[in-house]
């Protein structure tokens, strides 16, 4: 196979060629190994590589949806046992923390037959919108070098839209997955709360607003991703129902004809960019066309509140995750960024009674929202 052949197939397309006998896990990876070679002294996409391991896994008898893909994974609770992992914080990085398990999503993706090679950019422990760390710099876009790739998943994005792989872990609690899909023209998937396991090492993660999966060429590989790793383990708090069917027959059917709400309009009040109003204008439109009704409306939420009360649990939660990282390992205040240290000042302020009256906030959001699929009138999502 060569290199141009494979930029143009997604997961699913090169498992195919394999279980087909047309290309080998072998060649795949040495493909993108070369890839990587070419274009990541560019990116800054992939930080922590894991060649070695992936070499000795094209000689097992893979079997799974990606069997014999190469992929990466992000360096933030996708752990690997006996590899480095960072969180992208200088501390972690200086004193070399290695994982002493498997992450589960991990585990869930290896059934697969995916072939992982490498750990990918992150900022300081995902708590930031663009990838730039002080512990390994910052990852460019690869549509142009010198934009960022957004993140908290910005180095999977990179990879994935630079041609290194078309599959790689991500993770999104307030955007990880979807922003970098954004910036770098990719699927990215944020699936509901609970639907991936988060296991061993916690239960859950912001009380389930964040959650793990992956960032795609194609929606159809992250839907086959979705239905090869969906559901609870043991250590689950929020237990699922498994769907009817798989997600990607779903994608195969021909959606019904829905009610969709659209706004140009910032939630918290803030300039919309030209193009941006412009890009949902066409979405909408295109919408419209394929024979969905398209409103625009607004929900009935304040979004200066909804964004104080996110931001709340966020940089309460991060404080918490800052103590621990201190607790555990020889790291201290020197060792992480500053803009880390001052998420983590603001959390720690905040009180047992405005935590759980900020979370029990985050109920009466979602319980307007659902409320509004069955209203009629003005709102009409």
């Amino acid at each position: 196979m060569q290199l141009s052949e494979y930029l143009k197939y997604d997961g699913l397309g090169l498992a195919e060629l394999v279980a087909n006998k047309e290309v080998s896990a072998s060649e795949l990876l040495n493909l993108a190994l070369r890839r990587a070679a070419d274009t990541n002294p560019g990116l800054n996409a992939i930080i922590i590589p894991m060649h070695d391991y992936a070499k000795q896994r094209t000689k097992q008898h893979l079997t799974g949806p990606f069997a014999g893909v190469p992929f990466l994974v992000k360096d933030l609770f996708q752990e690997y046992a006996g590899y480095p992992t960072s969180y992208g914080c200088k501390g972690l990085k200086r004193i070399n923390h290695i994982a002493e398990q498997n992450s589960e999503i991990v585990n869930r993706w290896e059934n697969t037959g995916i072939v992982t090679f490498g750990r990918t950019n992150t900022p300081e422990f995902g708590i930031k919108g663009i990838t730039e760390p002080d512990a390994w710099g910052a990852c460019h876009n690869p549509w142009n070098l010198r934009h960022n790739s957004g993140g908290s998943s910005g180095g999977s994005a990179s990879a994935v839209a630079g041609g290194i792989v078309p599959i790689a872990g991500a993770g999104d609690g307030g955007g990880s997955i979807r922003i970098p899909a954004s910036y770098c023209g990719l699927f990215g998937l944020k699936p509901s709360r609970g639907r991936t396991p988060w296991g061993p090492q916690m239960s859950e993660a912001m009380h389930g607003a964040a959650i793990q999966h992956v960032l795609t060429k194609t929606v159809r590989d992250s839907a086959a991703m979705l239905d090869a790793t969906h559901g609870a383990e043991h250590s689950s708090l929020f237990k699922i129902e498994h769907p009817q069917s798989r997600y990607l027959d779903v994608i195969q059917q021909a959606p019904k004809k829905l009610k969709i709400a659209f706004s140009t309009h910032s939630p918290i009040g803030t300039p919309i960019a030209k193009d941006a109003i412009a890009a949902v204008q066409h979405t909408a439109k295109l919408l419209e066309s394929l024979g969905h009704t398209v409103v625009e409306d607004t929900p009935p939420i304040d979004g200066m509140a909804l964004a104080k009360d996110f931001i709340t649990t966020w940089f309460s939660q991060f404080s918490y995750v800052l103590e621990q990282i201190k607790q555990q390992y020889q790291v201290k205040n020197s060792d992480f960024e500053l803009d880390s240290l001052a998420l983590a000042a603001f959390g720690k302020q905040t009180t047992a009674l405005e935590y759980i009256h900020n979370l029990n906030n985050w109920g009466v959001y979602a319980t307007k929202m659902v409320k509004l699929n069955y209203l009629t009138g003005k709102n009409q999502f």
